[in-house]
């Protein structure tokens, strides 16, 4: 799936279940990115969510305050299922609050005070740009709030 314009408050609700990790290391169940033709890299990710299989921890992984990546983990049990949303909401003076939520709890907040616009975002689930997770995601839905 394309998304042409990602506004810098939105909010991704999924479910997700993680059956196994067949890959190695780690493994991605969705990737939201850009693909630059003229470098041949990907310039950011919003989000790109995986698994760590040596600790069971969900990864977490977006573009902000304009750098590359920013990380949190969180752990999980193989075979749960969770309901997962990740928003990026106005606070005010140029401002955006990011948060998610498992399972209706907050697990991670923080401020990102130079949020961007983001164009021709590929959105890729369980089958991914690489390492794929042995998933279910479900009830996928992205509201932009444009």
């Amino acid at each position: 799936m394309i998304l042409p314009v990602l506004s810098p408050e939105y909010r991704l609700d999924y479910n997700l279940q993680i059956h196994s990790i067949d890959t190695g290391d780690w493994c991605k169940y969705i990737v939201a990115t850009n693909y630059n033709k003229e470098t041949g890299n990907f310039d950011y990710f919003v989000p790109s969510l995986g698994m760590r299989s040596f600790s069971k921890d969900l990864e977490f992984v977006t573009t902000f305050n304009r750098q590359d990546k920013h990380f949190f983990y969180h752990p999980v049990q193989m075979g749960v299922k969770y309901h997962i949303r990740i928003q990026q909401t106005y606070t005010g003076n140029g401002s955006y609050q990011y948060t998610v939520f498992m399972d209706g709890v907050k697990i991670h907040t923080a401020l990102n005070n130079n949020a961007q616009q983001f164009h021709n975002l590929h959105v890729y689930m369980t089958r991914s740009i690489d390492s794929p997770c042995n998933a279910t995601v479900s009830k996928f839905k992205i509201t932009n709030f444009l």
